[in-house]
């Protein structure tokens, strides 16, 4: 005997369930293995994709759309809401793991920040101030003032973004220093004050109000 598929709605068009439709050679239909109830019927299209979880795909209350003959959600916002919260998404990070992604990632974009913000001195150039430029820059200063304490001949050179190294004085270089510690320690501060604020988040809207933005960092 042929048969077919067809999608029980009820009397508000809300899906109900799949069932076989047997097809008779004198055209009659049976529903196999299912009895109608009051007010409603079988229509022939696709069955409904139901939402698995939080945050997928799918319906939780599809209802049939006779004008655009297609589904529809027909959940109300607190009916969603209650289903979401029994049905949470099983690949979804706890809030401390949250936390920490944030965190982590805090820490990447300042180091990337650094590297794509160098510091204009006044001599018109541009200095990195990268973390690995700052161990260097603190390593040539301290050569540099070990030279001097002991008299031994040290040539302290250093050099902008892109050029080759040039002579340097150890008090200009010192005040380069100082003025890339000022701009680091500026930048270091404002990640630490929104790394306490992620700790602290109690929720994880809490979390994600919280934003990051160095460029906001006088």
């Amino acid at each position: 005997m042929d048969y077919k598929y067809g999608c029980v709605i009820d009397a508000n068009r809300v899906y109900k369930t799949l069932v076989k439709v047997l097809l008779g050679d004198d055209g009659e239909q049976e529903i196999e293995s299912y009895t109608l109830k009051d007010g409603e019927r079988v229509i022939d299209t696709y069955r409904p994709n139901p939402r698995p979880y939080k945050g997928a795909a799918g319906y939780i209350k599809p209802q049939w759309d006779a004008d655009t003959s297609t589904w529809i959600e027909a959940a109300t916002e607190e009916e969603i809401a209650a289903w979401e919260l029994a049905h949470p998404d099983p690949n979804a990070r706890t809030l401390e793991e949250e936390k920490a992604a944030r965190i982590a990632q805090s820490k990447a974009d300042l180091d990337a920040y650094l590297l794509a913000h160098p510091l204009t001195w006044t001599d018109g150039n541009q200095y990195a101030i990268t973390r690995e430029k700052q161990q260097q820059l603190t390593a040539k200063i301290l050569s540099a003032t070990l030279a001097a304490q002991t008299a031994t001949p040290y040539a302290l050179t250093w050099n902008a973004t892109g050029q080759e190294c040039a002579p340097w004085t150890l008090e200009n270089l010192a005040a380069l220093a100082f003025a890339i510690d000022a701009r680091v320690t500026a930048l270091v501060s404002y990640q630490q004050a929104r790394e306490v604020a992620m700790r602290e988040a109690a929720t994880a809207e809490a979390l994600a109000a919280i934003e990051v933005d160095y460029d906001a960092v006088e």
